[in-house]
């Protein structure tokens, strides 16, 4: 069976678009234009809301949060939609070993990248916290309804639906680090940049192969309802969370095993447009529009870290 979604892969597909770098940056300032607006809005809708109401009642935030999503959508689709779409997407289809393998890779490796930040912050920043322990108990229907079935709806639709179907022109591995680099930094939060990133590339994957974006939305889904819900119906209980631990330290071993299964045998296609790995990155990164993106996430993101 092949868990990659390898099949059909065409080694010797034709690049019919050669890399014109005036007319590909016009094309990269405008995702990176929607993508600062999307940020921006996401993180003054709420902030300006919760001013105004002088409140500090949580199921009120999160209600700010689906109307900043909501806003700063439909702003984000006006702003990209002019951008041509890739043809390089491909339409297969999971099945449930597949599925779960995707789960188990993806949630495995973002439980990971929390653990190393774990470690990491114990010597560098000791008062990161953990946003997936902001939202207690007396919350766990309004950290459902908005972090575990629609919050993925409209991050999916953010950075699969409308990102990695304009990003993959320049290739696979190209859509695929960059769509989980900015997927990271929209966060805004230094611990979950890590294993948001692991996960986006995941995400980003399965998308670019399935061209599905239920897929990629109820694998976002199941993950935020482990991470966020579970530990809430758990609690305290001593019995339940040892069997949670060990539950995750499991899936993060399956999914190092895994990954070394996946970066060997995987196949990666090159996109319609003529650009070396190199050229590809350094194209990104020098792009003015996407360093703003860059700025303006740190800002906050140390904003964050502040408070």
């Amino acid at each position: 069976m092949d868990l990659l979604l390898n099949k059909d892969y065409d080694d010797t597909q034709n690049h019919s678009l050669p890399f014109d770098k005036a007319s590909e940056n016009k094309i990269l300032s405008k995702m990176g234009s929607g993508y600062i607006l999307l940020i921006l809005l996401m993180f003054f809708i709420p902030t300006i809301l919760i001013i105004l109401s002088r409140t500090g009642d949580m199921h009120l935030i999160l209600v700010y949060n689906l109307i900043a999503f909501s806003f700063g959508g439909f702003v984000l689709y006006h702003v990209v939609k002019e951008v041509p779409e890739s043809e390089s997407l491909q339409n297969m289809k999971l099945n449930i070993p597949q599925y779960l393998f995707y789960f188990i890779l993806g949630y495995g490796l973002m439980m990971l990248g929390y653990l190393l930040t774990n470690v990491i912050s114990s010597f560098f920043i000791p008062t990161l916290t953990n946003p997936l322990q902001s939202f207690d108990s007396s919350n766990i229907i309004a950290t459902f309804l908005y972090a575990a079935l629609l919050g993925p709806i409209f991050e999916e639709l953010f950075f699969r639906k409308f990102l990695i179907s304009r990003f993959a022109r320049y290739g696979e591995l190209f859509s695929i680090l960059t769509s989980a680099f900015l997927f990271a930094l929209y966060h805004m939060n230094f611990y979950q940049f890590l294993g948001v990133f692991f996960f986006g590339i995941i995400l980003a994957f399965v998308y670019l192969r399935t061209n599905n974006i239920i897929y990629v939305i109820t694998l976002h889904q199941l993950a935020n309802f482990l991470g966020l819900v579970v530990p809430n119906l758990i609690g305290s209980d001593p019995t339940l969370v040892n069997y949670f631990n060990i539950f995750g330290l499991i899936i993060i071993v399956l999914a190092g095993i895994f990954t070394l299964y996946f970066v060997f045998k995987v196949k990666l296609r090159d996109g319609e447009v003529k650009l070396s790995k190199f050229d590809g990155f350094k194209f990104f990164f020098t792009n003015p529009s996407i360093l703003i993106f860059i700025f303006i996430a740190l800002i906050i993101g140390y904003l964050n870290l502040a408070k």
